[in-house]
């Protein structure tokens, strides 16, 4: 009765463990999304051909955080063109507006582009509640005069949507339920163990 009592006890935890572990440790789907850049007629532009690189998760475990991550990439170009350069400072700026998360940095991010140069943002999500999340990227890019001499332009080049799914299994947060895993996972290794111990023992005595 013992022996099978005991059997029960460590299939029961080891069942139970295992989609806890799977679903603490598993990583999670990440969206990669790349778009074209467009920099309207007869203003200002960034030489060569511009495109950004978006990186983000679909899915934050409840009480976890995962980073989104966001490339300004650039092709070609010409030392004609990358006088720009020498005319103004150019700056690529970034911020990720997304509801009921808590994220780092929550302020616009600014990176100065050299000629040929990229830029990479990274943001740290931490969803506040369980649900979807919807919110908007903007990325601007900045031209300040050197010297000082005429006026600083700031043009918006894209915004993308964003979408993040956070939840939770069993009502148990991905911290909760990576440590209910391992703890559910050595007792059911335990138990079963020493039920083979006691099994080995009887046959030799």
């Amino acid at each position: 009765m013992k022996d099978k009592l005991s059997l029960i006890v460590s299939t029961v935890f080891l069942v139970l463990s295992l989609p806890l572990l799977l679903w603490g440790f598993w990583p999670p789907r990440v969206e990669t999304r790349t778009v074209a850049i467009q920099f309207p007629a007869g203003g200002l532009s960034l030489p060569g051909e511009r495109s950004l690189e978006l990186k983000s998760p679909l899915f934050i475990r409840a009480g976890d955080s995962a980073v989104a991550e966001l490339r300004l990439l650039t092709e070609g170009g010409s030392i004609e063109a990358d006088s720009i350069f020498d005319q103004y400072i150019v700056i690529a700026e970034a911020r990720l507006d997304l509801p009921f998360a808590d994220m780092r940095p929550a302020d616009t991010v600014g990176i100065t582009l050299s000629p040929g140069g990229t830029a990479a943002f990274y943001w740290e999500i931490r969803p506040r509640e369980e649900g979807i999340l919807r919110g908007e990227m903007w990325v601007y890019v900045r031209f300040v005069p050197k010297g000082g001499d005429g006026e600083e332009v700031r043009l918006p080049l894209s915004v993308q949507q964003v979408t993040i799914r956070s939840g939770a299994l069993w009502k148990r947060t991905g911290w909760e339920a990576r440590i209910a895993g391992i703890v559910g996972a050595i007792i059911g290794l335990a138990v079963g163990l020493g039920r083979r111990k006691r099994r080995r023992f009887s046959k030799n005595t």
